[in-house]
Order: structure tokens, then C-alpha cells, then sequence
């Protein structure tokens, strides 16, 4: 594909792009004598009765 193109759906149009190649991210994969971490959910009273947020930390 060189650009948008549009597909009929029961739902209607459906329209998409195909992207050129992307260059080497040498930086997103995992690399020796890196600890492996995790991402943890929790959730967070405000002040206001009732308020309440999520909130996720990287360990």
C-alpha cells in the first residue's frame, strides 16, 4: 500500500494507512545486566468523598 485507503464495513467505512518502515530502536529491547521491572496498579482517595483515581508505578 502506498496510502489511506477505506474499506466498507457493515459498521460503515473503516480507513487505515500503511506506514514506511520504521529504523532500528536498539533502545526497546531487553539488555544485559538490566533488572526486568513491573507496572502496578492502584487506586487513589481524593479529598472529595466518592474521588477516587488509578494510579500505576514502575518498580
Amino acid at each position: 500500500m502506498t496510502g489511506p485507503v477505506a474499506e466498507a464495513t457493515a459498521a460503515g467505512p473503516v480507513r487505515f494507512a500503511a506506514l514506511p518502515p520504521t529504523p532500528p530502536q536498539p533502545w526497546a529491547g531487553r539488555r544485559a545486566g538490566i533488572r526486568r521491572g513491573a507496572v502496578e496498579r492502584h487506586i487513589v482517595t481524593g479529598r472529595t468523598p466518592g474521588e477516587e483515581r488509578e494510579v500505576e508505578s514502575f518498580r
